[in-house]
């Protein structure tokens, strides 16, 4: 499953937010949108996961990290401590905590985006400026991850504006 899209929300007074449809839409088990994973991301956002999606992101941090680094011990530490377990509704929301909403710097607008694996929750201000400060490297990012060496660049998204 691939998550895509930008989606401008508003939680309400409760934190609660509506999961975009069609982010929903994506997820084959209907059992795998009842509960997400939720987590301080990188860039200042949120990340959330569904079940099998998270399962996979759990494999990869144990395969990359050893108990005897220090630096490996405190990401584990600092990340695991981060992850809440939330229910969605019947209507399609979950509802961010405190804790995460402040490590996001979110306070009630916000930008969800799909992306691949994961959906990120910004702020929309903080969004809006990392979005301003780093779309200017968009073909240089495409150019060093792909090697240079897009198999169709047709494939590639345009630049956003």
């Amino acid at each position: 499953m691939s998550f895509f899209g930008s989606f401008e929300l508003t939680l309400d007074v409760k934190n609660r937010l509506f999961v975009p449809k069609k982010c929903l839409e994506v997820i084959e088990l209907a059992s795998e949108r009842e509960s997400f994973f939720v987590m301080r991301g990188l860039d200042r956002c949120l990340f959330l996961f569904c079940k099998s999606n998270w399962d996979d992101v759990v494999t990869e941090i144990r395969s990359r990290t050893s108990l005897g680094e220090l630096k490996a011990r405190t990401f584990s530490r600092l990340l695991y401590a981060s992850v809440e377990q939330v229910n969605c509704d019947k209507q399609g929301r979950i509802v961010v905590s405190e804790k995460l909403k402040a490590a996001a710097g979110i306070d009630r607008e916000v930008v969800v985006l799909g992306v691949d694996r994961r959906i990120e929750i910004w702020d929309r201000a903080t969004w809006a400026a990392f979005e301003k400060e780093q779309s200017q490297g968009f073909e240089e990012f495409a150019a060093e991850i792909l090697d240079g060496k897009p198999s169709d660049p047709a494939l590639l998204p345009p630049p956003p504006a």
